[in-house]
């Protein structure tokens, strides 16, 4: 058996709908450790933050809720038909979310308790990080017609805005192109765990194959 690469660290991206957070919470079950970016998105948006107060001031008080929270969907309605103001809630939300990752990565490392940490993040490649850090840049790739059905359920938006949603990011298949290793998620939950198994045993693995 192969011995365990110590604390490697794992970039999974992919597509709105393409199943990424299926793939991690698989990936948790077999026993990586999940920094997940949207999570962390959520947690420096709380109430009475800094980054929520400016997030408020850029949007105005329409965006909040009855229970004091900023309304997400009502955020990315917008964003997404407005690229000026996308950058800017970017420019308030992105370093924060990075400090927030390497927080957790730190900690996680000096834990020593995972040999794989997984950072989970849709816009790996739209924010132009550097990538040198990662062991391994695993990218779900799901067809666009799939994804794009899989999000609007999921989501409860219009196929409208689920497609401007879709075209602000980097294509699929330019995506899959910068990967290391490509997940196909176009089948069936059984194929996915399949998969995914597969996966687990090749991140053991020195050297990268390219599709799972």
């Amino acid at each position: 058996m192969t011995t365990l690469l110590p604390q490697k660290l794992v970039a999974l991206t992919g597509s709105i709908g393409g199943g990424k957070s299926a793939v991690a919470e698989l990936l948790r079950e077999h026993g990586a450790a999940i920094i997940d970016a949207d999570r962390i998105a959520r947690e420096v948006l709380s109430p009475g933050t800094p980054p929520y107060n400016e997030t408020v001031a850029l949007f105005g008080p329409g965006i909040v809720t009855s229970e004091g929270k900023i309304d997400r969907r009502a955020v990315a309605s917008r964003i997404f038909k407005d690229p000026l103001l996308k950058s800017q809630l970017e420019a308030i939300l992105h370093p924060r979310i990075n400090a927030e990752f390497l927080s957790q990565l730190t900690a996680l490392r000096a834990a020593k308790e995972v040999p794989i940490i997984v950072y989970v993040v849709p816009l790996l490649f739209e924010t132009g990080r550097d990538l040198s850090m990662f062991d391994e840049v695993i990218v779900v790739a799901t067809v666009p017609d799939i994804a794009l059905e899989r999000a609007a359920r999921r989501d409860g938006m219009s196929r409208e805005d689920i497609e401007r949603r879709y075209r602000s990011q980097l294509p699929i298949e330019d995506k899959v192109a910068r990967a290391t290793i490509v997940i196909d998620n176009n089948g069936s939950q059984e194929d996915l765990i399949r998969r995914v198994s597969k996966l687990w045993e090749q991140l053991h693995d020195a050297a990268p194959r390219k599709k799972v």
